[in-house]
């Protein structure tokens, strides 16, 4: 899943510096994320050892409510700087191929490949721009998530919680691996598909 964020970043050469601000600021939501969580783990942890009073009731509102307010800021932050970096980045990357369409002889627009970078134009380049930018906090999120609350809350409580969530993760992390390249495979024969559909109408 990382690579997926590497590459990314690769792609927005000099706006890369929105990108990891991002990925900062959705590190801090993730951690923000799970305090709900692990205030309501809290709360039945003292109901269950009969430590629960006013002043704790008290404490774990006011958190909630702190971690629900940041959670709202960071997010609006986070979608200011990767979306509007996704815009800009698929802005100049449509300005690279047309200046590089333009150096091409015109045997190549006769083509079958033709189809290929029509396809890429209109749909890849469009897709990476609503859905690719997003991918990054979602997976900075998921590790947060996995790690704070399915791991170190989960060992707080009982070590065999904790070796069990341990498990389901790595168990995880192989299962998103295959799904990962039999995607990689798929979306190869897609573009192959929309490059021919593309060709055949233009």
């Amino acid at each position: 899943m990382w690579n997926i964020v590497k590459r990314i970043i690769q792609l927005s050469k000099d706006k890369k510096w929105k990108l990891k601000l991002a990925i900062g600021l959705a590190f801090f939501e993730g951690v923000f994320t799970i305090g709900p969580e692990m205030l309501v783990m809290f709360s039945v942890y003292s109901v269950v050892n009969d430590t629960m009073n006013m002043e704790t009731v008290k404490l774990i509102g006011l958190l909630m409510v702190i971690s629900v307010v940041f959670r709202a800021l960071l997010r609006r932050l986070i979608d200011g700087f990767q979306s509007g970096a996704g815009y800009e980045i698929m802005a100049d990357e449509r300005m690279e191929i047309g200046d590089h369409l333009k150096r091409l002889p015109m045997g190549f627009f006769s083509s079958g490949s033709i189809g290929d970078v029509t396809a890429i134009v209109t749909t890849d380049i469009t897709f990476v721009e609503m859905y690719g930018m997003q991918t990054i906090t979602k997976i900075v999120n998921a590790y947060v998530h996995m790690g704070g609350l399915g791991c170190i809350m989960m060992t707080v409580f009982d070590w065999r919680m904790g070796i069990v969530a341990v498990g389901t993760i790595i168990l995880a992390n192989i299962a998103l691996k295959n799904m990962d390249n039999v995607s990689k495979k798929t979306l190869q024969n897609s573009s192959r598909s929309d490059g021919r559909t593309c060709w055949i109408c233009n």
